[in-house]
């Protein structure tokens, strides 16, 4: 099962849009905050993916959660901006909060920066800034989870 991870797109739709068409195989699509909004325009374009949004620091009158849990491939997910949780200060309130709710998977963004971590059992992904062309993705499969960064192709 491969899931398309994106955030801090901060208004860029294109790049958004060049990342889902990229990824065909991504039967999910996570947008984890400033800039959830960038993407609600293409929901409907693609009505075989499933889309997961969370709200970042930026989404200043957005109605959608600071973080959600969802199980993809048997496997719990967290997703969060980051915000809330200091990432750009460590990881130790993400991990905390992901323990929390069971996750094997924490999904992050806000400090705009790609970052792959493991910590005790506990995947931590950063896809970096959409807006600066960087977006992930995670790969569930019998043998395991894969986390890849990736960058949006302009040509």
């Amino acid at each position: 099962m491969r899931i398309l991870v994106m955030s801090d797109s901060h208004g860029d739709r294109f790049s958004a849009s060049l990342a889902i068409e990229q990824q065909p195989e991504a039967k999910y699509v996570f947008h984890l905050g400033d800039g959830a909004d960038d993407i609600e325009d293409l929901i409907p374009f693609y009505p075989d993916r499933t889309f997961v949004r969370v709200r970042g620091n930026c989404d200043f009158s957005s109605q959608l959660s600071a973080s959600e849990t969802v199980s993809v491939g048997g496997k719990k997910i967290y997703l969060t901006h980051g915000y809330a949780e200091r990432v750009k200060y460590g990881l130790s309130l993400l991990v905390c909060a992901a323990r929390e709710h069971d996750a094997e998977i924490a999904v992050f963004g806000h400090t705009h920066t790609p970052q792959t971590d493991y910590c005790d059992g506990l995947y931590l992904f950063n896809p970096g800034s959409l807006r600066d062309g960087n977006y992930g993705v995670i790969d569930i499969t019998a043998k395991g989870i894969i986390c890849v960064e990736n960058k949006v192709r302009y040509s």
